[in-house]
C-alpha cells in the first residue's frame, strides 16, 4: 500500500466518522403530543391558592389594595428588574381577541380591496367588545396590565399582546408569526435581555410554536416551508429569527391545554399553572363541571381533536396540512378517548397544580368561572401568579 492510498483511506475514514457523528446528532422527529395517565416525566407542585392578601374589587386601583398587597407587589418589581427582564407580554386565550370568528377574512373576500387602516379599527372594535363583556374573567385588560406595572415597580415595558383567538392550527400558528413581527419590531437589537411572556389558555400554544419557529426544530423547519409555499408569511419573517435567538425568554402558560411539543433551549425556560382540585396529577371529577370541582374544565377539554373549523375554504385547505405536522385538529372520536385520560401536566417545564379555591359547593357557577378556566387572569389572582413566576425563575 502506498502513502497515496494510506492518505486516501484516512480522508474517507474521517469522512465517514463525520457522516455518522452528524447523523446521531441529528434531532429525532417531533411527533404530535400523546396523552396518557403515566406519572409524569417533569416536575410538578401542588398548592393551593394564598388568600391571605385579598383583592379590593370595589377598588381596583393600586391605592385601594391594602398595605400587605402592596408591599408584595412592590417586591415583584425589583426582582424582574435584578434578572434584565426588559419586556413582559400578556397574551389571552381563545375568543377574547380580535377576530375570533374569521370576520375579517370574510370581509376581505367581499371587498378585497379593504383599506388596512378599516380593517385594523374593526379588529380593534371586536377585540374591545369582547373585553367589556368578559371583563377581567378569562381575559387579560389594558388596566391588569398597567396596574400590575404600577404596583410591582418594574422598569419592565409591559404590554398586551393580540392575536385572532380563533380555534384552530392556522389561527394560533399567525398569531406565533405576530408574535415574532412585534418582537423584532419591539426589542432592541442589543444588549441581549431577558423577556417574559405569559399567556392564558391556547394563548400559550403560540410560544409552543414559537418555540419551533425560531429554532428551526424539524417541525419548525416543515411549518416555515408550508407557510411560505401557501404565502402565509414570507422569508422575512423567518430572518427576524436570528435576532431572537439572541434574547433569553421565560414562558409562562396559565391554563393552557396540552396540545403542541416543545423545542426549549438553553435560553428557554417554562412554567405551567393549571387550575386543579385533587390529590394527584390527573384530573378528577369530569361531572362536576357544573360547579367546577375539579378545577379548570377547559384546560381539559381543548386538547387534540377540539378545533373547529376556519372559516374560509383556503384555511381549511392548509389546516389539514397542518394536521399532518400537529395531528388533527377536528377529531371528536380521539378527543373523547384522551379527554378521559386526565392528562393536566406537560412533557416539557415545571408545572403548579393550584386550587385557587374558585369552586361552588351549593349553586353552579361554571358559567361565572368559564368551567374554572376564567381565573388565571383575574385580579384577585395577579399577586399569587407573579410570586409563583419569581420564585419559578427569578428566585435568588
Amino acid at each position: 500500500m502506498t502513502w497515496y492510498d494510506i492518505i486516501i483511506a484516512i480522508v474517507i475514514l474521517v469522512l465517514l466518522l463525520l457522516v455518522i457523528k452528524r447523523i446521531l446528532r441529528r434531532p429525532k422527529p417531533i411527533l404530535p403530543v400523546q396523552y396518557s395517565k403515566k406519572e409524569p416525566s417533569q416536575t410538578y407542585h401542588l398548592r393551593d391558592f394564598d388568600q391571605e392578601s385579598a383583592f379590593n374589587y370595589k377598588n381596583p386601583f393600586l391605592d385601594g389594595q391594602s398595605e400587605e398587597w402592596q408591599k408584595r407587589m412592590a417586591q415583584i418589581g425589583p426582582k424582574l428588574d435584578k434578572h434584565d427582564v426588559t419586556h413582559a407580554y400578556f397574551i389571552h386565550g381563545t375568543f377574547v381577541g380580535d377576530d375570533p370568528f374569521g370576520l375579517i377574512p370574510a370581509l376581505r373576500r367581499i371587498y378585497p380591496n379593504m383599506d388596512p387602516s378599516t380593517e385594523d379599527s374593526i379588529r380593534k372594535k371586536i377585540k374591545k367588545g369582547y373585553s367589556h363583556l368578559t371583563k377581567d374573567t378569562g381575559n387579560f385588560l389594558d388596566e391588569y396590565v398597567d396596574l400590575f406595572r404600577l404596583a410591582s415597580g418594574a422598569k419592565t415595558k409591559c404590554k398586551i399582546f393580540t392575536w385572532s383567538s380563533a380555534n384552530h392550527h392556522l389561527a394560533r400558528v399567525n398569531g406565533a408569526l405576530n408574535l415574532i413581527d412585534t418582537l423584532d419590531s419591539d426589542l432592541p437589537d442589543i444588549p441581549p435581555s431577558r423577556v417574559l411572556l405569559v399567556g392564558h389558555s391556547h394563548g400559550g400554544q403560540t410560544f409552543s410554536l414559537f418555540s419551533h419557529l425560531i429554532n428551526n426544530s424539524p417541525l419548525g423547519f416543515k411549518l416555515w416551508e408550508m407557510l411560505i409555499r401557501h404565502g402565509v408569511t414570507d422569508s422575512s419573517t423567518k430572518a427576524k429569527t436570528a435576532k431572537l435567538k439572541k434574547f433569553d425568554f421565560d414562558l409562562v402558560t396559565l391554563g393552557t391545554p396540552y396540545r403542541y411539543p416543545w423545542r426549549l433551549t438553553k435560553k428557554m425556560r417554562l412554567v405551567n399553572i393549571i387550575n386543579h382540585r385533587g390529590k394527584g396529577f390527573l384530573a378528577e371529577k369530569p361531572l362536576g363541571f357544573w360547579k367546577t370541582a375539579g378545577g379548570d374544565y377547559v384546560q381539559q377539554w381543548g386538547i387534540a381533536g377540539s378545533d373547529t373549523l376556519a372559516s374560509s375554504s383556503s384555511d381549511r385547505n392548509i389546516n389539514r396540512e397542518i394536521d399532518q405536522l400537529l395531528g388533527l385538529g377536528v377529531d371528536p372520536k380521539s378527543w373523547l378517548e384522551n379527554v378521559a385520560k386526565g392528562m393536566r401536566i406537560q412533557d416539557s417545564g415545571t408545572s403548579y397544580l393550584v386550587d385557587y379555591k374558585d369552586n361552588s359547593l351549593v349553586l353552579p357557577n361554571f358559567m361565572k368561572s368559564i368551567f374554572g378556566h376564567g381565573v388565571y387572569t383575574r385580579y384577585e389572582t395577579m399577586l399569587f401568579n407573579a410570586e409563583v413566576i419569581c420564585k419559578e425563575f427569578y428566585n435568588d
